[in-house]
């Protein structure tokens, strides 16, 4: 799902946690700028 940072965190899975959280945060940021464009 992201490419090539899970095999660049495999081995560490706090790293990896961190990561996927991010990239979960960010996926709703863009979907609240997408439902939701008069907040832009």
């Amino acid at each position: 799902m992201l490419g090539p940072i899970p095999i660049a965190f495999g081995s560490d899975v706090p790293s990896l946690k961190v990561v996927m959280i991010v990239a979960i945060v960010l996926m709703i940021v863009a979907l609240m700028f997408m439902l939701f464009p008069w907040k832009l």
